[in-house]
């Protein structure tokens, strides 16, 4: 039999991009159980953006712009948003009874869509301001 050569590789995968597929589930893996899914998140973004350099610079230089306007324009929208409906509280109809917290009566908003953490932030805003200063 004559040797013709180096066989091909079976698996046209280069070594690097099968570590780096290794670096990104245990990184996202161990993200996930520690900080929860929003930091998995943030670390395959970064990571996607990581590898595209190794792509093609270009390709990476894009990916990143994208990446940085959604996380910059997502605030931004979230308070628009937290204006919006904190304008349109007072026209909001009370479909519950009032509770007390800390002394403080605060009530809550039928039909709204507001946020855990905007529920939280519009409540402790109530309490501050008391019933009297919050309309």
């Amino acid at each position: 039999m004559s040797d013709n050569g180096p066989r091909p590789n079976p698996d046209p995968t280069p070594p690097f991009y099968k570590s780096l597929l290794g670096i990104w589930l245990i990184g996202a893996g161990v993200l996930f159980f520690f900080m929860g899914l929003v930091w998995a998140i943030l670390w395959s973004v970064a990571f996607g953006v990581f590898v595209l350099f190794r792509v093609h610079i270009l390709a990476g230089i894009a990916a990143a712009l994208v990446a940085i306007a959604i996380f910059v324009a997502q605030p931004f929208l979230d308070d628009t948003v937290w204006e919006r409906q904190l304008a349109a509280a007072p026209s909001m109809e009370i479909d519950r009874t009032p509770i007390d917290l800390t002394g403080k009566s605060i009530l809550f908003v039928g039909g709204s869509t507001f946020r855990p953490l905007m529920c939280r932030l519009l409540c402790q805003n109530i309490a501050l301001c008391g019933p009297a200063g919050a309309a």
